[in-house]
């Protein structure tokens, strides 16, 4: 039997920091408490498979390593960190779409340097195409599949996830999140 793609971001694919073992999805609470009778509130983290050594909210677990990947996408030499990457039509099409827009914009201060563009040109040029460099690899990544963004995250980076370093605090920490570039 084939086995179905998985559904989340970094199921395999996060470690833990404690013990170096694959973090998996988990669904925690939805039951009553036997202490004070209340449904405990349901919560979905990464945590560790071999051990449960550490635990991570997965919502923001994913939407932290989406940015970070997005952010580093967003890089004028984002096609060479991807290089021998596995090929993906979109992402190939979201970065020659970048890379065409960074050119308008070269040419422009090109325009621009030689007396030939007012500043004031310019600055609505640069308006016009920042926001759409930006933007681009944030489309490019929401219009990937779940399996093809766990390919890119697989070819491009290592993620630990770490223990919090104050047991009990609220939110996200960063800071325990490593995240190693591997090109």
């Amino acid at each position: 039997t084939r086995r179905s793609p998985t559904a989340h971001l970094l199921t395999g694919i996060a470690r833990c920091g404690v013990c170096g073992g694959p973090m998996v999805y988990a669904k925690q609470g939805g039951f009553i408490d036997k202490r004070t009778g209340r449904r405990r509130p349901v919560r979905y983290n990464y945590t560790c498979k071999n051990n449960g050594c550490c635990a991570r909210d997965l919502g923001m677990l994913e939407e932290y390593v989406s940015a970070v990947v997005t952010e580093r996408l967003s890089r004028p030499d984002a096609r060479e960190a991807i290089a021998g990457a596995k090929p993906d039509p979109v992402a190939s099409e979201a970065l020659a779409e970048a890379s065409t827009v960074r050119q308008q914009l070269d040419d422009a201060v090109d325009e621009f340097t030689a007396g030939r563009l007012t500043a004031a040109t310019l600055g609505r040029i640069e308006a016009d195409l920042l926001p759409r460099i930006a933007d681009n690899p944030v489309t490019a990544w929401a219009a990937l599949e779940p399996e093809q963004r766990r390919e890119v995250v697989r070819a491009l980076l290592d993620v630990t996830v770490d223990p919090v370093k104050v047991r009990g605090s609220r939110g996200f920490d960063p800071s325990c999140v490593r995240i190693e570039w591997k090109r």
